[in-house]
């Protein structure tokens, strides 16, 4: 007890010289887009419970025991109040006993004239939590071995004995009434700082710290965190050593690439990444100069210079101090939720590799990104900016496609090759840099060259801005289920022997959900998605469509799906056992569960809708839907009862049921609200009217091919079936470079009208060209795209890259211009990315062309868009700076 008063009274005399210290994050350590994650300086050791101590420039590792550490300074709180009943709510509390041993910081060396102006500089560090080590001062070598193995709970004995007793943040509930007033608390528990203080230090740490969890994380420690929250937290030494390790490398590499290039500020200034804000770059350069700063002042100090004044003088009013310890109620979803997010905000690493796969019993290496199938995941929110660099360690060339990115003056990242850009070959790297601009919801990535989106691929979510609500009911939990296709042989072989034969290609072997074939399929019940549920509670599901030739229908039995979204678009939500779901398309359901344990499990399943006359994977993935078990239920019981319980089944409509497909699809519309307007262009500048459909080309001299009646198969808009140039379109317009590369020629609709869904022509030979339409920025535009008969109807999902468009008006047989406009829905109609062309029937869209660059359009079946069912739209700049295509990125692929 004399020991802790003997502490309160050291302390009390540092007060009002600790006061002073602004609350800061020392040396601005977040530069805006320019790598990984930047959390402190050090890198912390193996240990499970660990963080990097935000004091100052020094991020010092310490391995605690939480449980034992809490039980600890609860009680050393509660013998310092000596029996005070106040308790950590009351705003009331004595200012005196709440400024006793401030932070928790270790005092017993320093007298209470420690203050005063002969105080050594040091002594001055040491109170304010201040350290300025120089980073090549610390062991890598260690670092990088600690974080390797790091983990586990057994650490180094020598770490335990060199840091136990730098706990720092014992007095963890903000004892000193002015910090209180800087506290949020819930229920009695401080739960971190509120809106005004995140406010403000996101303010000085510059535009990259939008996320104010991300705030909160590093205003925080993890010794204030109640027992009763710390069990839900996410592996938070994980999260912390992420950061620290990702910071630490990110700094040497900025060091060494600005700082040891140059000798002078003003050098090192002009010389910096143009990403970096210079304010937050002259901090760094502070930061790197510390030896020099340390002298100056104390030079300054010793010869009378008042401390404040002269840390103000060296550093500026932003000078460094230490940062506060609060408790925290961050979640273990918000976190993943906020880790994710921090790095899309400045950059993935994504590298293309191979890697052995294992599906129906069939071993095969196919190319992915990070090694995972399907792709990682990229989280973001409405207005981040994305920087993503890609790198090709495969031998095929490689794009990536950010499908539904409008990409607003970045054209040079949206990714089909040698439309906007070359592929990145071999060795080499791009990255993707863009800004996501006016929308959220559910979009995917996926390769855009040949048919390596057949595993290259993964969900793309744009969470609303920090504040913005969904306009539907908040999910319980989000899970993303995304489709595709799983082939035994290389997809890109089946491809490349179908374009030589002229024959229709092979169809894949399996429908995949989440990567995984599900029980239907022989050798993969182990291979099965399950989605655990829990009774009376709402799941968003985000559902993508990245197989590569059929669409399909999805049910889940006995469960009602209510579309609350469709292309990161709300729409007004209606309810259905089945949605359609087209290539390139995504849709947002919600899920509400039961309100019981059902004594039941569930199958999703998807299948094909198939309309056309070629061959195609007639199969069935299936998921599990499988409710957890209440909590009053016996392990052992349980266990046995869910092995016995009844596997139900959906009823999904027939293979061809074009009937469902069209009274869906026309379920579809616009919330059309004051938050969300449907600005569907009311007067149309230019009228297109596309065919789209199949056709024939000649097959070459002493060839045989497989087509009908000896040809290849090939198809077309307008009859004219796309070629692909040697080099990228979008550079050949931006350079003016378009001779022999494209032509401006390409029709607004049939040169040779015919009865396009009766009885189709004898001749089906289709032109081929690279002809692209040429329209004013800021034009509106109206197309109607008409599917045809030739070697059969079908209904195509065509995707147009660069625009949300709103599908106006649809139906069968041959559009008629005079009839059919008349019944366009231009008050809510649905506003998309991809739609499908009826089979044997039209669709008329309208979108406004207020982004300048080149865009492709094209089929999103893959068969159909190798065989030429694509075109591409030049919009030119506007007047204005903001209406003009940026330059092109130095690192930008060459052919």
């Amino acid at each position: 007890m004399a020991e802790n008063n003997k502490a309160r009274l050291q302390a009390q005399g540092l007060k009002d010289l600790i006061r002073k210290q602004p609350i800061t994050i020392v040396e601005d350590a977040f530069e805006e887009q320019t790598g990984a994650p930047k959390k402190k300086k050090k890198v912390p050791p193996n240990s499970l419970f660990q963080e990097c101590e935000c004091i100052g420039n020094n991020s010092k590792a310490v391995e605690k025991n939480p449980q034992s550490e809490n039980e600890a300074m609860f009680q050393a709180e509660k013998n310092s109040k000596t029996g005070n009943k106040k308790t950590v709510e009351d705003d009331t509390m004595d200012q005196d006993d709440a400024s006793s041993n401030k932070e928790g910081e270790d005092t017993s060396g320093l007298s209470i004239e420690s203050n005063k102006k002969g105080m050594s500089i040091d002594m001055y560090f040491k109170v304010h939590g201040i350290n300025f080590e120089d980073e090549e001062d610390e062991e890598d070598e260690e670092d990088a071995a600690n974080i390797e193995g790091g983990g586990g709970q057994a650490s180094n004995e020598g770490t335990k004995k060199k840091t136990r007793g730098k706990t720092l943040c014992k007095n963890i509930h903000a004892t000193d009434f002015n910090d209180r007033r800087e506290v949020e608390f819930l229920q009695g528990q401080p739960i971190g700082p509120t809106k005004e203080v995140v406010a403000n230090l996101g303010q000085f740490l510059g535009s990259t710290i939008i996320n104010p969890r991300f705030v909160t994380l590093l205003y925080t420690s993890w010794h204030g965190v109640p027992d009763n929250i710390k069990e839900g937290m996410w592996e938070y030494a994980n999260v912390m050593r992420g950061f620290c390790r990702a910071w630490k490398k990110y700094k040497g590499e900025i060091k060494k690439e600005h700082f040891l290039k140059y000798n002078t500020k003003k050098e090192m200034i002009k010389n910096r990444p143009l990403e970096s804000p210079e304010f937050q770059f002259r901090k760094l350069i502070r930061y790197w100069s510390l030896p020099a700063i340390k002298n100056e002042l104390q030079s300054r100090i010793e010869a009378g210079e008042n401390h404040e004044d002269a840390f103000v003088a060296v550093l500026g009013k932003d000078q460094p101090g230490r940062v506060r310890c609060y408790g925290t109620s961050i979640t273990r979803r918000s976190l993943r939720k906020d880790e994710e997010i921090r790095q899309v905000k400045v950059e993935y690493n994504d590298k293309i590799t191979y890697k052995n796969v294992t599906r129906l019993c069939h071993t095969k290496s196919i190319v992915t990104v990070n090694a995972q199938f399907p792709g990682p995941r990229i989280v973001a929110r409405e207005g981040d900016h994305i920087l993503i660099k890609v790198i090709n360690n495969v031998q095929n060339n490689i794009s990536i496609h950010w499908h539904g990115i409008r990409q607003l003056q970045t054209g040079w990242a949206d990714g089909p090759a040698y439309v906007t850009q070359c592929p990145i070959q071999t060795g080499q790297s791009y990255v993707y840099n863009y800004t996501i601009t006016g929308q959220r919801g559910t979009l995917f990535w996926h390769a855009h060259i040949s048919w390596l989106r057949s595993t290259l691929y993964g969900p793309l979510i744009i969470l609303p801005k920090k504040g913005a609500r969904y306009p539907f009911a908040k999910p319980h939990k989000e899970v993303p289920i995304i489709f595709g296709e799983w082939w035994n042989a290389d997809p890109e072989a089946v491809i490349s022997q179908a374009l030589q034969s002229g024959g229709g290609p092979n169809v894949s072997d399996a429908y995949t959900m989440n990567g995984l074939p599900g029980p239907l399929y022989n050798c993969s019940a182990k291979d099965t998605f399950k989605l655990k549920v829990k009774a009376r509670k709402i799941y968003l599901l985000r559902l993508i469509n990245a197989a590569l030739n059929d669409q399909l229908f999805f049910s889940i039995a006995n469960h009602t799906l209510t579309v609350v979204e469709v292309d990161a678009v709300y729409v007004k939500p209606f309810s259905t056992n089945t949605i359609l779901i087209a290539p390139g398309q995504t849709t947002n359901v919600l899920l509400k569960t039961k309100s019981h344990y059902p004594n039941a499990t569930f199958l999703m399943m998807a299948r094909p809708y198939a309309t056309g006359l070629g061959t195609f994977d007639n199969s069935t993935v299936a998921g599990v839907l499988e409710y957890k078990t209440p909590p009053n239920t016996h392990r052992s019981n349980s266990t046995v009862s869910l092995k016995n319980l009844p596997l139900l089944k959906p009823v999904l409509p027939a293979l061809s049921d074009t009937s469902f497909a069209t009274k869906f699809t026309n379920k579809l519309r616009s919330l059309a609200s004051a938050e969300f307007p449907a600005n569907v262009p009311k007067k149309v500048d230019r009228h297109f009217f596309f065919t789209v459909g199949l056709g024939t080309n000649p097959c070459e001299k002493n060839q045989t091919c497989q087509g009908p009646n000896g040809t290849k198969f090939s198809a077309s808009v307008n009859n004219v079936s796309f070629a692909l140039p040697d080099t990228a379109l979008l550079q050949s317009y931006f350079f003016r470079q378009s001779n022999g590369v494209y032509t401006a020629d390409f029709p607004t609709s049939p040169l040779n009208p015919f009865n396009y869904t009766g009885a189709p022509p004898n001749n089906t030979i289709v032109n081929s060209g690279t002809k692209m339409v040429v329209i004013p920025y800021n034009t509106s535009v109206e197309v109607v795209m008409q599917d045809t008969s030739i070697l059969g109807a079908e209904n195509h999902p065509l995707h147009l890259h660069g625009f949300n468009f709103f599908v106006v008006g649809q139906g069968f047989g041959n559009f008629d211009p005079k009839i059919d406009p008349a019944n366009f829905n231009l008050l809510d109609p649905v506003e998309r990315n991809t739609v499908g062309v009826p089979s044997g029937g039209w669709v008329a869209i309208r979108f406004l062309a207020d982004n300048p660059g080149v865009w492709f359009m094209h089929c999103h079946l893959e068969v159909h868009t190798s065989w030429g069912l694509r075109m591409a739209w030049v919009v030119l700049d506007g007047k204005l700076t903001n209406q003009k295509l940026l330059p092109p990125p130095f690192d930008l692929p060459k052919c």
